[in-house]
């Protein structure tokens, strides 16, 4: 039969954008990526609040633009070249800096909110667990210290795994 020895004809296949959907940490369902987003990481089925980067959340909070960072330079150190179970709290800095982009567990400076100048520090969950280390704690203590010579309010989202 001719049909069966008729080389079969190759179907042209459209690229699938593999990442138009989230799937709920708390109640699985999809959600596509757009609406998650829109709805600022919150689950419209079961009102399950994802995690947000410190950029997403300064994004979420501020008035558009108004964001400066601020002690920037401020990076964790390890004077006592701390060591754990799965290796050195260096290389996990290494680690984190490369996976997040961001110098250390917290992000901080000022914005307006409203129009109202405020200071804020925003930590990332991302960045180790957001490890309250010496860097972390140095930028928002700094955060205070400006709010409180410009007394301006002061905002902080805690995102640590204990602090």
């Amino acid at each position: 039969m001719p049909w069966f020895t008729k080389a079969k004809k190759e179907i042209e296949r459209k690229p699938v954008k593999e990442d138009i959907w989230i799937r709920c940490e708390s109640c699985n369902a999809h959600v596509f990526k757009e609406d998650w987003s829109n709805n600022l990481k919150v689950c419209p089925k079961c009102n399950h609040h994802g995690k947000l980067t410190a950029f997403e959340r300064l994004e979420y909070t501020l008035d558009k633009g108004t964001f400066k960072e601020m002690f920037d330079t401020i990076t964790p150190s390890d004077p006592l070249h701390f060591v754990y179970d799965k290796g050195s709290y260096a290389d996990r800095i290494n680690e984190a800096r490369t996976r997040t982009q961001l110098n250390e567990a917290v992000v901080a400076g000022t914005g307006k909110v409203d129009k109202i100048p405020v200071a804020i520090a925003v930590m990332d969950f991302r960045f180790i667990a957001g490890s309250l280390g010496s860097a972390t704690g140095e930028k928002i203590f700094q955060m205070a210290v400006y709010a409180l010579n410009h007394k301006i309010p002061y905002l902080i989202f805690s995102a640590s795994g204990g602090a």
